[in-house]
Parts: structure tokens; C-alpha cells; sequence
């Protein structure tokens, strides 16, 4: 799995495993290429470029942060092929989502990605988090998940 942070004040890429382009083999055994980290204009790729080259690697799924984050949500269709972890939950607010909140980032996503290929997720670990919050993140992730089966079905 590729997970690809671009958040507020960055634009990281972090890698988990896999392969893509260049960087092909760099990640085998879960024991990452140092080359294999860096921000996207580091690697000299920008991200309508990267994501297609994401898309022909042997990558099975990508996270991507799409709560609060600068993840152009048009690019999701790029990754045709693959299973896309959307992050629907900010773990780097205390601020709790609403369940309509959630559903509304998740049909976002599925105006790019197939509802087969579209799993819903936090945006990143929820470790350094105050326990409280992190039990209400994840009961909005639910109760979203749930509405926007709801909304756009199964």
C-alpha cells in the first residue's frame, strides 16, 4: 500500500510498501529506500504526473488524506485500477466530524473513484490522540459510512 500525504503545510509523500516508476523495488520487505521519501516537487514529479504512475505500479491500494488536506479530488480518478483509501477523518484536529461531514467527503470520492474500489478511513494513526476523541472520530466514521451508504446506496 502507497499512502499519499499532502497536508496543509507540505506535500509528502509517504511511502508504504510497493513500488512506483523510479522507485521500483526501493520499498520491498517493508524496509523503505531512504530515496523513497520526500515531498512531491522533491521528486521532481507533480501530482498529475505521479498518480498515473501510481496507477500502472504494482500497488495494490493508496491512502489518500482527504479531510482537510490538499488532495485535488479529480485526481483520484488517476488511480484507475486501484483500491483508494480516502481519509474522511482529520487526526490532526480535536475537532470531531459530523456523520453528514464524513458523507459528504465520501461522495465526493465516488464521483472519482467506484464504490468497489473506495474504502473509507481515518487520515492517518490515531496514537498521539486523547482516547475520547479518537472513540467520537471514529464513531462519525461509522455513522458517515452509514449515511452515505444511505445516500448513494450500496
Amino acid at each position: 500500500m502507497l499512502e499519499v500525504a499532502i497536508p496543509r503545510r507540505s506535500n509528502t509523500l509517504r511511502w508504504r510498501g510497493g513500488s512506483v516508476g523510479p522507485f521500483d523495488g526501493a520499498c520491498g520487505s517493508w524496509k523503505p529506500h531512504p530515496a523513497a521519501f520526500g515531498t512531491l516537487s522533491e521528486l521532481g514529479s507533480p501530482q498529475e504526473d505521479s498518480f498515473p504512475a501510481l496507477a500502472a505500479s504494482r500497488i495494490d491500494q493508496v491512502s489518500l488524506e482527504c479531510a482537510n488536506s490538499h488532495v485535488p479530488p479529480h485526481l483520484m480518478a488517476l488511480l484507475a485500477g486501484k483500491d483508494v483509501l480516502v481519509g474522511v477523518i482529520d487526526v490532526a484536529s480535536d475537532e470531531v466530524e459530523t456523520p453528514e461531514q464524513v458523507a459528504d467527503t465520501i461522495g465526493l470520492a465516488l464521483q472519482h473513484v467506484p464504490k468497489h474500489r473506495l474504502f473509507p478511513c481515518t487520515n492517518c494513526g490515531m496514537a498521539p490522540m486523547d482516547r475520547e476523541i479518537a472513540r467520537r472520530k471514529l464513531e462519525a466514521l461509522a455513522k458517515g459510512a452509514q449515511l452515505a451508504r444511505e445516500r448513494y446506496g450500496e
